[in-house]
């Protein structure tokens, strides 16, 4: 029974060193997928939000837009468009 087990082994380490190459091999093609998905998402998320920050304006005007209320309409806009 001993060697029956032993043959049967032998015959299923080249088949199963095969699957965990076959699964490495998975596993570093997702992972760099999911990875550029990632860098892609990012890069829009930034480009989206480049425009909507433009309309913030700084120093005096943006302090006049502030006690107006100008800001808050604004950021308003920015987060429904977002």
């Amino acid at each position: 029974m001993q060697r029956h087990k032993n043959g049967l082994l032998e015959d299923l380490q080249p088949r199963n060193s095969q699957l965990h190459k076959q699964r490495r091999a998975m596993v570093h093609r997702n992972r760099a997928t999911r990875r550029r998905l990632i860098e892609a998402i990012d890069c829009r998320k930034w480009e989206e939000a480049r425009p909507r920050q433009s309309r913030f304006r700084s120093g005096l005007k943006g302090l006049w837009d502030w006690a107006r209320g100008e800001t808050k309409r604004i950021q308003r806009r920015n987060e429904t468009e977002a």
